[in-house]
C-alpha cells in the first residue's frame, strides 16, 4: 500500500474499533486503509449502490502454528461479521522486537500496516514516535468497545499521555508449576492457596539434592524479570513509580527482593544456575525431574510431556 488514508473511511467507527479489539492487543496507525469500490460501481440487490469494500492490513506474529491458530479464527470471525471488510495479515516470525523491527521498516518504506500487534513493553516507545491513532474519542462515542471490558492495569499499558492507542490482547496469570511426585517422595505437602514463602523455601531446600548433571534443584526461573517483579509487587515495590515517570527498582523494597532471589543461587543453592541449564529449557529440565517447581504462565504447555504428576 503506497497511499495514505484514514482507515475509518469506507468503514464505520464500530467496525474499526471491533477490528482493533478483536485483533487483541494491537494498535491502530493513523494510516492507511483504502476503500475499494465495487467493480463498475455495480448496485447491490434492490437497486442500492454496493457498499465500498475496505481492506485492512494487520501486522502480527506469524512464525509457527500457535501464532496462526491464535489469529486466523479472529480474522475469520471478524470478516464473517463484516462482509465488506477484508483483513490482510502480515505474518512476522518472532516476538515483540521482531514485529517492531518489521513495523518500523514498513513505515520507513511508506507501507505502514493499518493495525499491528505490539507488546506492552514496546508500546511506549512506539507511541512517542507519533505513529499511532488516538482512539479515545472513538471509544467514548461507541458502546461496541468499553474500557470496562479489560483489566485496568492491562488497559493502562496502552494509554499514553492520556490517549488510548490500543487494547490488550490478553492478560495471563502466573502460577507455580510443581512436580507432585517429587513433593511426595520428599514427604512434602503440596502447595495450597495460602502457601507461605517460608513453606516455599522449605520445599525448595528439601528437594534440592544430588551432584553434577543429576542434581535436582528446588526451583528455577525466578531470575526472569516478570517473576522477580512478583516478589517486588507483593512487598509493595515496583519497577517504576505509579505515574510511570521514575525508575524505582533501585529502591527498597525492590532491591531487597532481588538480593533475596540472588541468595537462592549463591548462598542456598536451591535455584538452578544458568550454567547448569546448558542448551535445555526449564521445561526440559522439569519434565526430566531436575526441577521441583517454577513460576510460569497459566497457559504454558511446554511440560505436557512429563511422565509424573504435576
Amino acid at each position: 500500500m503506497s497511499q495514505s488514508h484514514d482507515p475509518r473511511q469506507g468503514m464505520s467507527r464500530r467496525h474499526f474499533l471491533r477490528l482493533s479489539a478483536a485483533s487483541a492487543g494491537v494498535l491502530a496507525l493513523a494510516a492507511c486503509a483504502a476503500p475499494v469500490a465495487a467493480p463498475g460501481g455495480a448496485p447491490a440487490e434492490g437497486g442500492e449502490p454496493a457498499a465500498a469494500a475496505t481492506t485492512i492490513s494487520f501486522l502480527t506474529q506469524g512464525g509457527n502454528d500457535n501464532d496462526f491458530l491464535r489469529y486466523e479464527p479472529l480474522i475469520e470471525n471478524f470478516q464473517g461479521a463484516n462482509a465488506d471488510i477484508t483483513v490482510e495479515p502480515i505474518w512476522e516470525p518472532g516476538g515483540a522486537i521482531q514485529v517492531q523491527t518489521k513495523l518500523l521498516t514498513l513505515i520507513a518504506a511508506g507501507d505502514a500496516p493499518d493495525v499491528y500487534w505490539a507488546h506492552s513493553y514496546t508500546n511506549g516507545g512506539q507511541a512517542k514516535r507519533n505513529i499511532q491513532m488516538d482512539l479515545t474519542d472513538m471509544i467514548a462515542s461507541d458502546d461496541a468497545v468499553s474500557p470496562d471490558n479489560f483489566l485496568p492495569a492491562a488497559y493502562a499499558d496502552f494509554t499514553v499521555d492520556g490517549k488510548q492507542v490500543g487494547f490488550p490482547r490478553e492478560t495471563t496469570s502466573t502460577v507455580l508449576i510443581y512436580n507432585k511426585s517429587l513433593f511426595d517422595q520428599n514427604g512434602l505437602a503440596t502447595p495450597t492457596d495460602n502457601w507461605t514463602w517460608e513453606e516455599f523455601m522449605n520445599a525448595a531446600e528439601t528437594m534440592t539434592a544430588g551432584e553434577g548433571a543429576e542434581k535436582v534443584y528446588g526451583t528455577a526461573d525466578w531470575n526472569l524479570n516478570r517473576n522477580t517483579w512478583i516478589k517486588m509487587w507483593q512487598k509493595g515495590g515496583d519497577v517504576i513509580s505509579e505515574d510511570r515517570t521514575t525508575y524505582t527498582m533501585n529502591q527498597e523494597p525492590s532491591v531487597g527482593q532481588v538480593r533475596e532471589i540472588a541468595s537462592w543461587f549463591h548462598d542456598l543453592g536451591v535455584h538452578i544456575p544458568g550454567v547448569e541449564v546448558g542448551g535445555f529449557t526449564t521445561a526440559d529440565l522439569f519434565t526430566t525431574g531436575r526441577i521441583g517447581m517454577f513460576p510460569q504462565f497459566s497457559v504454558f504447555s511446554g511440560i505436557m510431556a512429563a511422565e509424573f504428576d504435576w
